[in-house]
């Protein structure tokens, strides 16, 4: 097999899992490679404003201003004006149940 099949696969590998491989190194061992397949995508903890309004089926300003008066525990990740506002996902799970009215 020549050198440029042998890279090829390995971008086809990538593409498989991972959708595309601009975003990843070029792999120079085995190794390195079968590392890349096996990492497991990491679980989704948080989620942006943004998502948790489309969760709740809520306006994006609404989560800025009414989500921590309403009782959900907000997340600031950075500082000043580029702080990101983010809220677990555990968490506006669990707030969505409390909100369920009693006799439903």
């Amino acid at each position: 097999m020549r050198d440029d099949e042998a890279g090829q696969g390995k971008n086809d590998v990538l593409a498989q899992y991972f959708g595309s491989t601009k975003r990843f190194p070029a792999c120079d061992s085995p190794r390195q490679m079968q590392d890349l397949v096996e990492r497991e995508p990491m679980d989704r903890n948080f989620m942006s404003a943004k998502e948790t309004a489309k969760y709740l089926n809520m306006s994006v300003p609404w989560v800025y201003r009414e989500a921590a008066r309403a009782g959900l525990v907000p997340y600031r990740f950075g500082c000043g004006r580029n702080a990101k506002l983010q809220f677990k996902v555990a968490e506006v799970q669990a707030w969505v149940k409390q909100q369920r009215l009693p006799g439903d």
